[in-house]
């Protein structure tokens, strides 16, 4: 809704009067007339004021010359909904009014907004609460003649569609009558004509073309051009628009709105594929996937497919990121095998089910799939996440539970088990680690295993901790803050057991006295007093709560050994740990072993030929062990 008029107010400048001599005029634009005058007599606009004193009516339709006036029993008949949809059919007003110096009103102030919708097929009023507003006889009336002046103000025509303004006038008096003014704004209805019917023309909808609206305080993803469209079975694919026809309007001013210069524009034809369904629903057709997959568009014909994705390359200018749903069997092949260009193009996205890439991944790019092949080398700043991974040459990051390298140099390794070809440098953390040949400035840390065929080079560092296994530290950590919590149970539990206790052996010769004192008046048949029976009370109620503590404490003791029972589980795992080596260290290298309780580290240093090393507990003291064995392992 629009404003159109804002609410008279009470001229405001003491001392200063305006004063002339009421006239009459005729005209079908009030507003204007006003503004007129307000310049001619140099009176402000809102210190003029004006009554209705009579109003006619005129139409003209397609046969008539000239306008003719409506006779008043007429109106109604030519304020029909068919003639008003007539196109040819004309109408519009004269008012004969008096205006007259605005005088304050003690007794009847009607503060008023108006607005319209956009078409003007629509007029309301909002009578505000400030509104002055005595019930008496006239007080309809009075309402009735303000608001056909503010409609006559605005050119919306009076006896046109009102019927709705005539009831909500009737409930406002009643309103008035009870509570003697407005409790509250009020809002009405001053003309309603036709709204027109906007034709609706043959169009498909693609739906997977639509983006996908940001969350609040989200970041645009810029790399995302929705280059590929990935979709799930059920869901929908294009909406086909029936073509129907509209209809024109009679706005409050009772000029017919016309929308024939409303053309259709030729849109685009679909047809499509096996893989898709079509249903009827109410005046549409909604296409739908069949199964899951990617679209598909052959020039006019759309469909879903399975297939592998070929492309020549991944990068933020052609296709920018890639992003499937991950209930979507989606599969990309990566062509591009060039050393001097990136396969993956830095700052992108890539998410499908597989992801095979033939040439290198850039800088800040990230890959996530179940099954990850890199033929080429990952950039220091890029990441992968996969259930299995190959790669050949590793220096960027990589989450995955089993990963396969070629040459790991410099990079980063986090997963269950994996297996590297060439260590030259680079961290590992993972459960087993297997290395064919380790060369230099290496760090691997595992919980279970490292085994290493090929030693090749020196300053490795080879460290254990149970902790290393991810799924063993999501449960240890849970493990320690429950017992931490058990714990503190515990100890609020000891606090007020003592104190309990301890009330309870100081009382203890006192609480003797008083069942004796109560049998010795049962003995001789005297009711005991209230105090001693209040205290034998008290007494007691301290036994259940001496009880009740040790039934919790017992409870939480058990719950909390359980706890530390499997804490020292995961602690003796540290114990089949081991270091395999099959052929002999050189230079520098160290080997560390993480106790978690009590939390300590033992470090060794090979001498050369050690095969087999770990730790071992010989009661409350750890040892780092080494076997000079060539025994199968």
């Amino acid at each position: 809704m629009s404003v159109i008029s804002e609410p008279f107010h009470e001229y405001e400048n003491s001392g200063v009067s305006y004063d002339f001599i009421p006239f009459a005029i005729s005209t079908d634009n009030l507003l204007k007339e006003l503004k007129t005058f307000s310049q001619k007599l140099k009176i402000p606009l809102n210190m003029l004021d004006y009554e209705l004193i009579d109003y006619s009516t005129f139409k003209k339709e397609a046969n008539d010359t000239a306008w003719k006036e409506l006779k008043s029993e007429d109106v109604d008949e030519y304020f029909r909904r068919d003639r008003l949809l007539d196109r040819d059919f004309k109408i519009k007003q004269f008012y004969k009014v008096k205006i007259f110096p605005k005088e304050k009103k003690e007794n009847f102030k009607l503060v008023m907004n108006i607005a319209s919708d956009k078409d003007f097929t629509k007029v309301v009023g909002i009578i505000k609460k400030e509104s002055i507003l005595n019930y008496s006889n006239r007080l309809f009336k009075d309402l009735k003649n303000e608001c056909d002046k503010k409609k006559i103000k605005a050119g919306v025509l009076l006896g046109f569609c009102d019927e709705e303004l005539i009831h909500a006038l009737e409930i406002i008096v009643s309103k008035v009558m009870i509570n003697k003014r407005l409790i509250e704004d009020e809002k009405i209805t001053l003309c309603e004509g036709i709204k027109p019917i906007f034709p609706v023309f043959e169009k498909y909808e693609l739906l997977f073309n639509k983006k996908t609206k940001l969350k609040d305080n989200a970041k645009i993803d810029y790399s995302d051009r929705n280059f590929l469209k990935t979709i799930k079975a059920g869901d929908n694919v294009a909406i086909y628009y029936k073509p129907k026809e509209g209809r024109g309007g009679r706005d409050c001013r009772g000029v017919y709105i016309d929308i024939s210069h409303i053309k259709d524009v030729n849109h685009k034809v679909y047809t499509f594929g096996k893989n898709i369904e079509a249903t009827l629903e109410n005046d549409c057709t909604v296409y739908k996937a069949r199964k899951s997959g990617y679209i598909k568009i052959d020039r006019d014909l759309i469909d879903i497919s399975e297939d592998e994705v070929k492309l020549n390359r991944i990068d933020f200018k052609h296709t920018g990121s890639i992003l499937s749903d991950e209930d979507v069997d989606l599969k990309i092949n990566v062509e591009q095998s060039s050393y001097l260009l990136d396969a993956v193009g830095s700052s992108v996205t890539v998410e499908a089910k597989e992801v095979k890439v033939k040439g290198n991944v850039a800088e800040n790019s990230v890959i996530s799939a179940k099954i990850v092949e890199i033929d080429g080398q990952t950039h220091q700043h890029s990441k992968i996440y996969a259930k299995h991974a190959v790669i050949h040459n590793h220096k960027g990051y990589i989450e995955a539970d089993s990963v396969h390298i070629k040459n790991l140099e410099r990079g980063v390794v986090v997963c269950s088990e994996c297996v590297i070809d060439n260590c030259i440098g680079g961290e590992v953390f993972a459960k087993k680690i297997h290395v064919e040949n380790l060369h230099s400035h290496a760090s691997l840390n595992a919980s279970d295993e490292i085994e290493i065929i090929k030693i090749l080079g020196e300053d490795n560092s080879f460290s254990f901790d149970s902790l290393f296994d991810r799924d063993v530290k999501t449960i240890y950590e849970k493990l320690h803050h429950e017992s931490s919590i058990l714990k503190d149970e515990l100890k609020k539990l000891d606090e007020q057991f003592f104190i309990q206790k301890n009330l309870f052996d100081k009382n203890q010769d006192l609480i003797f006295l008083i069942k004796d004192k109560i049998e010795e008046a049962k003995r001789v048949k005297q009711k005991p007093s209230k105090v001693l029976l209040d205290n034998l009370a008290e007494y007691k109620k301290l036994i259940q709560n001496i009880e009740n503590y040790e039934k919790q404490k017992n409870k939480i003791s058990k719950t909390l050994d359980e706890l530390l029972s499997e804490i020292e589980t995961i602690q003796s795992k540290i114990f089949q740990a081991r270091l395999i080596n099959h052929s002999k260290y050189s230079g520098y290298n160290e080997i560390k072993f993480k106790i978690l309780e009590p939390l300590c580290q033992l470090q060794f240093i090979p001498k050369g030929f050690e095969k087999v090393i770990k730790v071992v507990s010989n009661g409350d003291e750890f040892e780092i062990i080494a076997e000079n064995s060539d025994k199968e392992l």
